[in-house]
């Protein structure tokens, strides 16, 4: 057995050209992540839920539609806005929460890290511990000239790491 999904991908913000990407999920791999430990016991286990070897498929399916690490980013931040929102405790692998087509801020962001990262763009987890609210931050090497909103950024070991929002349900809308 088998889990499949489908995402539509614009080729870029304003894109005017649709794709169809097609996610397989093999069932023996959802198991594995389903068996693996949730728990986290600090912040310090975060880390754990980004899994990029594990979606590097997707990664470079991505890449064959996008051709700059800015599109590239919006398109991951497409494919998560498609995600239904729910809340969700405790921490889901992003293979459990592909298959379960169900997360929040935290699941969606380690689904967007986990590609980017599979996808060679430096990524990082910005958790808001009094908003509990989580979001990513992406190295694009110079400032979004195709974000909807205004972009900030922290700076973090000489990269400006500009903040993606991966909570939405507008999927056209990037940033």
């Amino acid at each position: 057995p088998k889990h499949t999904l489908s995402f539509l991908l614009a080729n870029n913000v304003d894109g005017n050209k649709t794709y169809e990407l097609t996610v397989t999920i093999p069932q023996t791999l959802y198991q594995y992540y389903e068996l693996k430990s949730h728990v986290m016991y600090s912040q310090a286990d975060i880390p754990k839920f980004v899994t990029p070897c594990t979606l590097k498929p997707i990664a470079d399916r991505l890449w064959e539609i996008y051709n700059n690490t800015e599109d590239y980013t919006n398109g991951v931040l497409m494919l998560v806005h498609q995600i239904n929102y729910q809340e969700s405790v405790p921490g889901k692998y992003p293979i459990e929460t592909l298959v379960a087509n169900t997360g929040d801020c935290d699941l969606f962001a380690f689904i967007a890290a986990s590609i980017l990262q599979a996808g060679g763009v430096n990524t990082v987890l910005f958790y808001y511990k009094d908003q509990q609210h989580m979001e990513i931050g992406v190295d694009i090497g110079v400032p979004p000239a195709r974000a909807r909103v205004q972009t900030f950024f922290i700076n973090q070991d000489n990269a400006a790491y500009y903040i993606g929002e991966c909570t939405g349900g507008k999927w056209r809308t990037g940033w």
